[in-house]
């Protein structure tokens, strides 16, 4: 410890030393008589503690107060002084002292050394928290991710610029406010977030949400639950990310994928355009000849029927590459394995052994059925790809429970009533070096077959938009399965 010392007299100098050794206080002492010796000790060592007498000669104990409040504005000073009325203790006090003590009573001063030493550490601490919630405070002006925190009712308590800049609200114009009134898209969501933060004690998820302007956008949110220092529930801390261009660039590139698939699969469709206009022609010619008006009425039926079938087909095939929009839908699964099947089975080689089974009871899934119908065939075109010379693909849908679901493709625990969907084939198979990196957005195999990307970012991406993941296993050169998991919709 390092204690600065002003005092004229050498024997009480030596008097307040020997005293605070005894009582432990060991450190470095330097004991000045005047005001020139005072400034140059202060400027030349930073000292913990500054003792000093009220009268001195040619100087005083206010005056070098004032000086060390200059010099060392965080040192604690004591005045130790023979004789100080009580004006002067007000006032050395007044002006900043830690404290004083007279010297017939030098025993309390050990115990006042550390008492000031303490107090000045907490208050050092308290400075330096103070300062960490400035600087953290103004972080989070400067994030460009919109900040909030409400209480667990959804009222706004903090609204950084960030969020300023993605809603348009100001701070003032927003706090106390319900978020649900204003914010939300759907207030009912709102509401089904926090009982799951409540559970969990974290939720994210993509929300639509409103602007000032009355516009909206499209923000990945993610929600922690802050807690008192008893445990209890306080409020809630949400980070807000803009990803409208985001996700429209995403979807637009499934939207290129998809148009993909239809190229790929465009013997089977114009096979079944084909058999569509069969009758067409066949009418047509009929006609011609002149028959009458009962075979007319008939073959006109026919031809109807034709055109009805390949209008259809053009249509799904149509909303398939752009695309179903708008909010996601309940999907049966079953409906959607048997269209996979049938296009597959028409497309495919005949070398290859397509077999699809469901399970009756197969619950279905909200989601969006080109997005899903899209995972399943770019899973069926890999099999294809991976079975050159034929062999077997089976396509399968059941009802699983996961209880404490943990894998290398799922390191979360996964909980609850899932289908799960599976493409298997009977190809080459996916060397282990290789399945790390399947699911890489670019991804170029340079070996002879070389492949680009097999469209699985794409694949992962639509099911972990739906809420679900994807497993893969694989044995090289016997069996690769493909499982996508997605949360099963239960009626309410």
């Amino acid at each position: 410890m390092q204690i600065l010392h002003l005092e004229d007299n050498p024997v009480d100098g030596e008097l307040v030393e020997r005293l605070l050794r005894r009582q432990g206080i060991v450190g470095h002492f330097t004991r000045v008589q005047a005001r020139d010796e005072f400034i140059g000790a202060l400027q030349q060592t930073r000292f913990d503690v500054i003792l000093s007498d009220f009268e001195l000669p040619g100087f005083d104990g206010l005056s070098a107060l004032k000086i060390a409040h200059e010099q060392a504005p965080d040192c604690p000073f004591i005045f130790v002084s023979g004789r100080l009325g009580e004006e002067a203790a007000i006032e050395s006090l007044a002006q900043g002292a830690s404290d004083f003590i007279v010297k017939d009573r030098l025993g309390r001063l050990p115990a006042t050394i550390r008492r000031v030493l303490r107090e000045t550490s907490e208050k050092a601490a308290a400075r330096r928290a103070q300062q960490l919630i400035a600087d953290q405070a103004a972080l989070l002006e400067m994030a460009q991710d919109a900040i909030v925190v409400g209480d667990l009712r959804g009222h706004i308590q903090y609204w950084n610029r960030g969020a300023e800049r993605l809603h348009g609200w100001k701070a003032e114009e927003v706090i106390g406010r319900d978020a649900r009134e204003f914010l939300f898209q759907d207030p009912a969501g709102f509401d089904g977030a926090l009982k799951a933060l409540l559970q969990d004690g974290a939720w994210s998820g993509e929300v639509r949400k409103r602007t000032k302007a009355g516009g909206q956008v499209l923000v990945e949110t993610r929600w922690s639950l802050v807690r008192d220092p008893a445990g209890r529930p306080k409020s809630i801390l949400s980070l807000n990310t803009d990803i409208t261009g985001k996700k429209k660039l995403v979807e637009e590139v499934w939207r290129s994928q998809r148009v993909e698939l239809v190229a790929a699969l465009a013997g089977g469709i114009a096979h079944d355009i084909n058999n569509a206009l069969t009758p067409v022609r066949i009418g047509i010619d009929l006609l011609r000849e002149g028959v009458t008006p009962e075979v007319q009425e008939s073959v006109l039926g026919t031809m109807h029927t034709g055109v009805q079938r390949g209008t259809e087909l053009l249509d799904r095939i149509l909303e398939f590459a752009r695309g179903a929009s708008g909010k996601p839908v309940i999907l049966d699964l079953r409906a959607l394995l048997s269209e996979v099947d049938r296009l597959v089975s028409r497309s495919f080689p005949r070398s290859l052994r397509i077999e699809t089974r469901t399970e009756a009871d197969l619950r279905p899934v909200m989601g969006n059925h080109a997005q899903i119908f899209q995972v399943l065939l770019q899973l069926c075109l890999n099999a294809r790809e991976a079975m050159p010379e034929g062999g077997s693909l089976q396509i399968r849908g059941a009802n699983v429970e996961l209880e404490n679901r943990v894998s290398r493709w799922q390191p979360t625990p996964v909980f609850g009533d899932y289908v799960v969907l599976s493409v298997a084939d009977t190809g080459r198979g996916i060397p282990p070096q290789r399945v790390e990196r399947l699911f890489d957005p670019i991804y170029l195999e340079q070996e002879e077959d070389r492949e680009k990307g097999l469209g699985l970012s794409t694949v992962q991406g639509i099911v972990k938009s739906h809420g679900g993941f994807v497993e893969v296993s694989s044995e090289p050169r016997q069996r690769t399965v493909f499982q996508v998991y997605l949360p099963a919709y239960l009626e309410r």
